[in-house]
């Protein structure tokens, strides 16, 4: 086989079938089999790549839309979410999230909104901010260092340091709110198409409510294969682990 018809034969392998040493050929193969309809190939490939350790928000977006054009609305509601947790300024991921959930057979009502803080936390993108508060502590530091080397600078770079490490230490607070509304908040998305909720951690316990896929709760407390969940209205109870997947 020339070189030309291998590289035509493993650009048309199912995405499925490539191998994970190869997670860009993986990537186009399904972006590839997504844009000729083929939306179970694509969904399998982008979740092989997710599965060994791979993601982006590019990745975690396609996942999304493959999942949702299958039916899965838990699973887009996921990817979609976990999408956002990457990059919160994307749009499209948010618009189709929010497509995503028009559908939810659960349409939560009543019940305190979350504190504003933890609701713009939820915006802050993690990466550039990051830089920022590195970025702003860095050139600091070199402008006190400056400042020791050349008394004559001291007072021309006083006013430009103080105002840098106030930068750095906003962009902090903010990196840190964020890290935690994202990563130490439970925010979890059920996944099963429906779900009995128990007033306790075993089925022995009487259900009290059903929640059904694509709802977004907190899961707060867990004990063996249960978890604890918290409704956006406050409303509590237990169900399998299973039923539910983490942002």
């Amino acid at each position: 086989m020339t070189a030309l018809a291998l590289a035509i034969a493993f650009a048309a392998s199912a995405p499925e079938t490539l191998p994970l040493t190869e997670p860009g050929a993986v990537l186009r193969a399904s972006n590839d089999a997504f844009l000729a309809g083929n939306r179970a190939a694509a969904a399998a490939g982008y979740r092989r790549l997710r599965d060994a350790g791979f993601t982006s928000t590019d990745l975690q977006y396609n996942l999304g839309l493959a999942e949702l054009a299958l039916g899965h609305r838990g699973l887009a509601v996921l990817a979609f979410e976990r999408a956002l947790k990457l990059d919160p300024l994307d749009d499209d991921a948010r618009k189709n999230l929010a497509l995503a959930r028009a559908a939810n057979v659960d349409q939560v009502v009543g019940g305190e909104p979350e504190p504003l803080w933890e609701r713009a936390s939820e915006r802050v993108p993690l990466d550039p901010t990051a830089a920022v508060a590195l970025g702003a502590w860095l050139a600091a530091f070199a402008l006190v260092l400056a400042g020791r080397l050349r008394s004559s600078l001291r007072r021309r770079i006083a006013l430009p340091a103080v105002l840098l490490f106030a930068v750095a230490l906003l962009s902090g607070a903010a990196l840190a709110a964020g890290a935690w509304v994202l990563d130490a908040s439970g925010r979890s998305v059920v996944v099963a198409d429906a779900a009995k909720v128990h007033e306790g951690p075993s089925d022995s316990f009487k259900s009290t409510f059903e929640v059904h896929e694509g709802l977004t709760v907190r899961v707060v407390d867990r004990e063996g294969r249960f978890v604890r969940i918290r409704l956006p209205n406050g409303l509590e109870g237990w169900l399998d682990e299973g039923a539910v997947a983490a942002i």
